[in-house]
């Protein structure tokens, strides 16, 4: 594995996916720096066309 001098050593992940009110949501958990696994990035997808 290669990663830049200040990375963050991530020891796990997890990515969850679902259908929140017709939109696509997405929560990507990390445990990082010896923590338990928590929320990292999360966005909600909506259609615009089509």
């Amino acid at each position: 594995m290669i990663r830049t001098a200040t990375a963050k050593d991530v020891t796990a992940a997890q990515r969850l996916y679902g259908l929140v009110e017709g939109s696509l949501g997405y929560v990507e958990e990390r445990a990082m720096m010896g923590q338990e696994m928590q929320p990292h990035t999360s966005a909600l997808l909506r259609r615009v066309v089509g």
